[in-house]
């Protein structure tokens, strides 16, 4: 597809059309960002518009991909040599002749370069000099010598033999800021008519010229013109194959989404007989896996990887390449070679389709791992060993014995109960609670679980949420002692908060772990009941509200969270 891209950038450039000719490239370097020649094609299109930065960018970015592009490296040096930057020219040149010896167009602009570079540094020093001693300025002589010069900037060492251009190199270099020195360096001697200091080289009357109007310095040669910017790259014999090949390939593709897999597949064939590319054989298989052939899916995704890596396709194509061989072996149930092969392909380039597959593939092998696993008989071994290590307090121990029991067999509510008994001894009240919500969601009704989440909530301070938990353990089990016990222990802790009997430091604890309930958190920031809340220093007006059972229920909650406090029995 980004052959059609370029063909369609490259008629537009010819066309004039640039805006156009930046789209098409644009769009083919998305979908093959290695390829150098999109990058020199947009390049002449940036340079075409004057728009020099980009140009210079997408032309570096062609010879990184591309050492050997000779092109590349004179779209560079052009770039820098229209932003005025000769030197950086130079060097461009000289790397890329590196790169690419004796390459005619890099060989010629190099020359041109310097010539200009030379010719640039030879005006600088005449002006140098005409400003240091005007009188130079006027020596017909000295002024048609330095025109010859900079037009033939090569026949430096020649001209620079001739005594006058000596002289105007050493005004130049010598930092004079008279007539008089010159006079005393170079010999300079005075004009006959005038009596001033004169720069001639005759002194006879009538060869002086210096008292004669003086002639202002000659206009200075134009630097030669920057050398022209290539042209995009025509398409090759193979690109010109490509587009007849992806013809036909898009031919299969409407078949295949209409399900004709067969005559997909012929069409595959064909645009494989016109170009052998990777890309088509990956659609084979596709095919092939659609239609659970996964041994020929396999063949012609191997088929794909050879010839990915033999033609040196980029780091996209050989993922693509190995991430279809790694979806055929997850539908061959191979899930540790797929896993391996999905690695492989991220090694080759970053995808995040592949990094998708690799992790579904990983999470289903996990999930394999654990059926495989689950054994209920060894599983009550290892609630046996538990309990063995709880009662000798060796908690630790303990928990990786309900561990291992959860492994074996977890559907098993009491194995979460028990470790979770484990982490309350430890002070691990959190990680309890979560065994405790997990061994509720396998059985509603388990009563020890119930018991143990109220226990890590009383002991975290978060008095509504175990006055709650207690409640139900009682609804399933009123007898129960240690219900019984939980209840009497979370209505104290109320009572003290209620009528002010707690600490103000430990009241602070308990609204800090209260209000990390997001229910606690709603009530309070209720602006209504806000409002209800400043009515409670009016008994009459309490009583009132205290008889809408919701907001009965929310003051009750608060009163439990530590919000509020009456000072008196609850209501």
């Amino acid at each position: 597809m980004s052959a059609e891209k370029k063909a369609l950038g490259v008629a537009a450039f010819s066309a004039g059309n640039y805006a156009d000719a930046e789209k098409y490239f644009t769009e083919a370097i998305e979908m093959d960002p290695t390829n150098h020649l999109l990058f020199g094609n947009r390049a002449a299109v940036f340079a075409k518009v004057g728009n020099y930065e980009k140009s210079l960018a997408d032309a570096q970015r062609s010879v990184e991909i591309a050492p050997n592009y000779a092109k590349g490296y004179n779209r560079v040096a052009t770039a820098y040599q229209y932003l005025n930057k000769v030197d950086e020219a130079i060097e461009a040149v000289e790397n890329g002749l590196k790169a690419c010896p004796g390459d005619a167009s890099l060989t010629q602009l190099g020359d041109q370069l310097r010539q200009s570079a030379m010719s640039g540094a030879i005006m600088g020093l005449f002006q140098q000099a005409f400003a240091r001693d005007p009188s130079l300025a006027q020596d017909a002589e000295v002024s048609g010598l330095m025109q010859e010069m900079q037009s033939q900037p090569h026949r430096i060492g020649e001209f620079m033999q001739d005594p006058r251009m000596r002289r105007v190199a050493s005004v130049a270099l010598s930092g004079m800021t008279g007539p008089d020195q010159a006079q005393a360096q170079e010999g300079v001697r005075t004009c006959p008519r005038t009596g001033k200091p004169c720069g001639c080289a005759h002194h006879d009357d009538h060869e002086c010229h210096c008292h004669e109007a003086p002639r202002s310095a000659p206009e200075p040669t134009p630097a030669p013109a920057a050398a022209p910017q290539p042209e995009p790259e025509p398409l090759s014999e193979e690109e010109k194959l490509k587009q007849e090949a992806d013809a036909v390939k898009d031919e299969g593709n409407k078949l295949y989404k209409a399900r004709q897999f067969d005559e997909a597949i012929a069409k595959y064939d064909a645009a494989i007989s016109i170009l052998d590319l990777s890309a088509f054989h990956l659609n084979k298989a596709a095919v092939f896996m659609t239609m659970d052939r996964l041994e020929e899916a396999m063949a012609e995704a191997k088929e794909a990887e050879r010839i990915a890596w033999d033609r040196r396709d980029t780091p996209l194509q050989k993922n693509k390449c190995l991430t279809r061989i790694g979806a055929i072996l997850e539908k061959m149930d191979r899930l540790p070679e797929a896993i391996d092969m999905y690695n492989k392909a991220q090694l080759e380039h970053r995808e995040k389709t592949t990094l998708a597959k690799l992790r579904a593939a990983e999470k289903r092998l996990r999930v394999w791992k654990e059926e495989q696993y689950k054994d209920p008989e060894k599983a009550a071994e290892a609630k046996a060993e538990g309990n063995r290590l709880f009662s000798a307090q060796d908690y630790p121990a303990a928990i990786k014995a309900f561990t291992e029991a959860i492994k074996r067999d977890p559907s098993v509510a009491i194995y979460y109960s028990n470790r979770a008994a484990c982490y309350l001894k430890l002070m691990e009240y959190r990680l309890a609670e979560q065994d405790c919500e997990k061994a509720l969601e396998i059985d509603p009704n388990a009563v020890k679980a119930l018991l143990r989440m109220g226990r890590a909530q009383f002991l975290t301070k978060r008095y509504h949420k175990s006055l709650d938990t207690f409640q139900k353990a009682a609804a399933l089990d009123g007898t129960n002692q240690e219900v019984q016990q939980g209840l009497n222990d979370t209505a104290q802790q109320i009572m003290r908060l209620q009528t002010g009997q707690m600490p103000a430091d430990e009241v602070a604890m308990v609204r800090e772990a209260s209000l990390q309930d997001q229910e606690v958190k709603d009530i309070v920031e209720d602006p209504a009941m806000a409002q209800i809340l400043q009515s409670m220093a009016n008994p009459q007006a309490m009583q009132e509200h205290m008889k809408n059972p919701l907001i009965a229920a929310k003051i009750s909650r608060l009163i439990a969270a530590g919000m509020v406090q009456t000072g008196s029995q609850p209501m």
